[in-house]
């Protein structure tokens, strides 16, 4: 392992939560309303938490060493980000093959160009889905259970739209020209983030990336027409862990 990560952890929303996380924090802890500890230690805090009968809600990572996957081609993208006019209009290729998000639909209506909405328009706040990173654990004993996440996990940038059409879309040439730290793909850190399962619960533990969201417009479709859509664009850089617990 290199140097320790700091993880920002909140603990779930029951009884006796807030308390907990107090008593379990062994670093630094907000006085917000709802509390939050600093520690690179998740596997201590949830040990104790578990131990309380509580768990984990979500440990988030900021400012995370980029992990690109091996399929990504932009670890090279300029730092700073172009003005708007550098994004004008998107032009989308269809020729190369593993980087095109191409959805087939009943319509047969494919666009391959997308413009960008302003950037006052854009979300970088947002995040990537959910992943299930784990597998689901059954704690059938009277101490808490050990889950650990899969490195393995992948979030990709990509191209959507609530129409029925097919997006023949190149997303390189959106993400270069964003430049850093935005990435066409990246895989969960390799952290050690072993969360505990109280006992009597089973639980899993999901991730998410950090993404941008571009709302925008997809244009030069076969039928003449032009439709609405976005582009979610991950930034590695943030990281959400969760563990899902259920009685």
């Amino acid at each position: 392992m290199g140097r320790s990560l700091l993880f920002t952890c909140t603990a779930n929303a029951t009884y006796g939560a807030t308390e907990a996380l107090a008593a379990c924090c062994s670093s630094n802890i907000s006085t917000d309303l709802n509390p939050t500890c600093e520690t690179s230690r998740v596997d201590e805090l949830s040990h104790c938490l578990g131990q309380a009968g509580q768990y984990i809600d979500t440990c988030v990572l900021s400012n995370v060493q980029v992990r690109t996957s091996t399929s990504d081609q932009f670890s090279s993208a300029p730092s700073v980000r172009p003005k708007l006019s550098l994004l004008a209009l998107v032009t989308i290729g269809l020729g190369l093959l593993g980087v095109v998000t191409a959805v087939p639909t009943g319509t047969g209506v494919q666009c391959t160009q997308f413009t960008p909405a302003p950037e006052r328009d854009w979300r970088p706040e947002h995040g990537t889905k959910w992943t299930t990173v784990s597998p689901e654990v059954p704690c059938t004993d009277l101490s808490p259970c050990p889950v650990s996440a899969d490195t393995g996990a992948e979030w990709r940038s990509a191209f959507s739209s609530p129409n029925d059409i097919t997006i023949g879309a190149d997303i390189t040439a959106l993400v270069k020209e964003i430049g850093k730290p935005y990435v066409g793909a990246a895989k969960l850190p390799q952290v050690e983030a072993k969360f505990y399962v109280a006992p009597g619960h089973t639980g899993h533990i999901r991730a998410w990336a950090g993404a941008m969201l571009i709302p925008g417009t997809f244009t030069n479709c076969t039928d003449g027409k032009q439709y609405g859509g976005e582009a979610l664009v991950v930034d590695p850089t943030r990281v959400g862990i969760n563990l899902v617990q259920k009685p």
